[in-house]
């Protein structure tokens, strides 16, 4: 991976007359120990075109090739891509679908599980998660979409409406849990957070304030 990237880089940069960094962080090679944390990378992965923009909706992304989600939902190339793993990590039998409508479901967190979620309630009454720990996942944005996943399950909402210029009460109340969690555990500025969240500072800045 570093001769890859650091010759792909290099190439790049001489073709675009350019310099400097061209990747954002260094490559990184986690150990996939639990079956959770499988199924949290693969939602991750897969929802990354969706979650840039590159896609519209979940529906678009089975039409993008780039990913492995259209073929483990509608089947085709790349023949290469083994599916098994997710096959036996949604139970569902290999000659059926249903395996593919759990996935999906996961993709969307429509289903919560008790492998998915450990949900409690805080001392403000607000449903949280115990999984997730900084040293757990590398990095401020990864912690904050681990925030965002989990908040946004523990509601009953797909996050995408969370990342949405949705204004609903439940909407609205999981950007204000999140925010506060993210101040809570990270040293970050509020500003790079509405950024990631999609809102103004200002706005951001009212959202929390409000819940005091």
């Amino acid at each position: 991976m570093h001769c890859l990237l650091t010759g792909y880089s290099r190439f790049f940069n001489q073709r675009h007359n350019r310099v400097g960094h061209l990747f954002q962080n260094r490559y990184k090679s986690p150990i996939v120990g639990k079956s959770g944390h499988c199924r949290d990378v693969v939602r991750y992965i897969h929802l990354n075109p969706l979650r840039s923009g590159i896609v519209p909706s979940i529906d678009a992304l089975e039409e993008y090739s780039w990913t492995g989600h259209k073929r483990i939902m509608r089947g085709g190339s790349p023949d290469w891509q083994n599916t098994e793993l997710l096959q036996a990590e949604f139970d569902g039998s290999p000659d059926g679908s249903e395996w593919k409508i759990k996935y999906r479901d996961y993709l969307e967190m429509r289903g919560k599980s008790a492998d998915d979620l450990s949900p409690r309630e805080n001392a403000d009454g607000q449903a949280e998660s115990e999984e997730i720990r900084p040293t757990d996942i590398t990095g401020p944005h990864e912690i904050f979409i681990g925030h965002l996943r989990r908040i946004s399950a523990l509601h009953g909402i797909p996050m995408e409406r969370v990342l949405s210029r949705d204004r609903d009460y439940i909407v609205v109340k999981v950007r204000r849990a999140v925010l506060k969690k993210c101040m809570h555990q990270m040293e970050i500025p509020i500003a790079q957070l509405a950024r990631w969240i999609g809102m103004k500072e200002n706005s951001a800045r009212y959202l929390l304030n409000s819940c005091r």
